[in-house]
């Protein structure tokens, strides 16, 4: 299970933080806290890690588009084809690799040439982040904090005071805006 925050983050974020009494909570807290976030962001576990020193093999399938989308990486990347098919020309671009003719010139998407729809491509690369965004780690600690706070009952009467809810939401508001970022910005009324 992934862990994109550490009890320094919550230290520096969390308010009237006891580290004897609130630390072997948050413990608990902190990778489920990751877990939803990537939920939330609709990637696979793992997905916001700072990459590794060696690099690994991915297969990624074609989607039957001009371009392809790889998760993210840093460093060169090297691609394989099946043997029966040949190595198209493409340019990287943000984590995408676009077809593009002899020229260079990138195929628009919707147009053909197509990366091969269901074919198996073989990527080696150093997947993740060169580290973990810091936006990835704020929306994290907001949402471990927010579900520290909610198992306390009483704290969640002490900010409803008068009607003036300060805690209106499970998820925090910035939580899901960021997660609706990675998520490629698609973000429902019904999430927010």
């Amino acid at each position: 299970m992934s862990e994109y925050i550490t009890m320094d983050d919550v230290r520096l974020y969390g308010y009237q933080f006891d580290e004897d009494a609130q630390g072997p909570v948050y413990q608990k807290i902190i990778p489920r806290a990751s877990a939803i976030f990537e939920d939330l962001c609709r990637v696979n576990a793992g997905y916001f890690n700072k990459a590794g020193d060696i690099a690994t093999e991915r297969t990624i399938y074609g989607s039957g588009t001009s371009y392809l989308t790889l998760p993210p990486h840093v460093g060169e990347i090297a691609i394989t084809v099946p043997e029966n098919y040949t190595m198209p020309t493409y340019a990287e671009v943000d984590n995408t690799l676009w077809l593009t003719d002899s020229t260079g010139v990138r195929y628009p998407a919707g147009s053909t040439p197509t990366w091969w729809r269901g074919v198996a491509i073989t990527v080696v690369g150093r997947w993740g982040f060169p580290e973990i965004p810091d936006d990835v780690k704020e929306a994290v600690v907001e949402l471990a904090v927010s579900m520290f706070r909610s198992k306390d009952t009483s704290f969640m009467k002490s900010i409803d005071l008068e009607n003036q809810t300060a805690l209106t939401m499970e998820i925090p508001l910035r939580t899901k805006l960021i997660a609706s970022k990675y998520r490629g910005g698609r973000v429902s009324a019904a999430f927010v």
